[in-house]
């Protein structure tokens, strides 16, 4: 998972001025009901797994999720 992380800085800051020595729970909990721009990398390793099965699932899963979401404005990406 890659996040926007000039983002995620300006937002931590804005709640944490001045940073605690050690990450604290309210950090993590901030960050993750944030909003950023994100990649998600998502590496499977299954010796009968074939391109076409995954295409299928992705298309009838999180990728119509993600079309839904977006309102298909990237549909590019997700070919």
């Amino acid at each position: 998972l890659y996040a926007d992380h000039v983002k995620m800085k300006e937002v931590i800051q804005s709640k944490f001025p001045k940073m605690p020595e050690k990450p604290e729970q309210d950090m993590y909990d901030l960050v993750i009901n944030s909003d950023f721009e994100m990649t998600v990398k998502l590496v499977i390793v299954f010796r009968g797994l074939t391109m076409s099965l995954v295409r299928k699932q992705f298309d009838t899963g999180l990728g119509a999720s993600i079309k839904k979401l977006s309102g298909e404005k990237h549909e590019e990406l997700l070919s």
